[in-house]
C-alpha cells in the first residue's frame, strides 16, 4: 500500500498501488512526515513539536515523544536497529529509539537556525544516512553508540543555491534520487567525484 501526508492539511491517508481503497487512516493537522515501521506494521509521523505512532489502519496512535520547542519536519524509522530519526527545522537531525524514552533523544547533527533539514533516507547496504539541507545533500555514516565523537556529515551534492531539495531516496549503492524545486532529478552519487554534480545530473521529470 502506499502510505502519503498532506503538509498543512489535516490527515494520513493510505491506498493500494493502483490507486484503489483509499481512505484516511489519521485525522490529526500536521506539517512534519512520516515513516513506516514494515517490521511491525505501524505508522510513524512528526507533526511540530510531538512524534506519533499508530496502527496502519489508524485503530490506535499515540503519542511516543513532546519536545516543547522543536518542530519535526521529517521523520525515518529503522525498526531493524529500533531507532527514530528526525529532522528539526533550524536545528539539526536527531535520533531516539522507537519507544520513545525521553532520555535516548540526542542530537546526531547540528545545522544552525537558518537550516531547513528534509529528505531523511538510509542506505542500510553501508550503513549511512542521508539528508538534505536546503541545496546540498549529506552522507553521514552512522555510529550506533554515540559514546566516540559525533559523526560527521560529508556532503556530497551541491545544487545552486536558487535551489530547495525537498525529498530524497537512494537507490541501491549507485544512484541518489532527489526532488528540487518539485522537479526529480539523479546522479550516480559513487562516482561522482565533485560535489557539484551539474554534470553528471540526469533531470527525470
Amino acid at each position: 500500500a502506499v502510505v502519503s501526508t498532506q503538509s498543512g492539511h489535516y490527515g494520513r491517508g493510505r491506498m493500494l498501488f493502483d490507486g484503489s481503497d483509499s481512505k484516511v487512516v489519521v485525522n490529526e493537522k500536521s506539517d512534519g512526515g512520516l515513516s513506516i515501521d514494515w517490521l511491525n506494521e505501524k505508522i510513524y509521523w512528526s507533526s511540530f513539536e510531538t512524534v506519533s505512532v499508530g496502527e496502519l489502519d489508524g485503530s490506535v496512535h499515540t503519542t511516543l515523544l513532546q519536545k516543547e520547542g522543536f518542530d519535526f519536519r521529517d521523520i525515518l524509522v529503522d525498526p531493524c536497529n529500533g531507532y527514530i530519526y528526525l529532522a528539526a527545522l533550524g536545528r539539526g537531525i536527531y535520533r531516539c529509539s522507537m519507544d520513545g524514552d525521553i532520555s535516548s533523544f540526542v542530537e546526531i547533527v547540528r545545522l544552525g537556525e537558518d537550516s531547513m533539514p528534509s529528505g531523511l533516507t538510509l542506505d542500510r547496504d553501508i550503513g549511512a544516512l542521508f539528508f538534505a539541507n536546503m541545496n546540498s545533500i549529506y552522507k553521514l555514516k552512522l555510529k550506533l553508540k554515540l559514546r566516540d565523537s559525533p559523526p560527521v556529515p560529508e556532503p556530497i551534492i551541491n545544487r545552486p543555491e536558487r535551489v530547495n531539495i525537498n525529498s530524497l531516496d537512494v537507490w541501491g549503492r549507485d544512484w541518489i534520487i532527489w526532488t528540487e524545486n518539485y522537479n526529480i532529478s539523479a546522479t550516480d552519487y559513487k562516482k561522482e567525484k565533485s560535489t557539484d554534480c551539474d554534470s553528471a545530473l540526469i533531470p527525470l521529470l
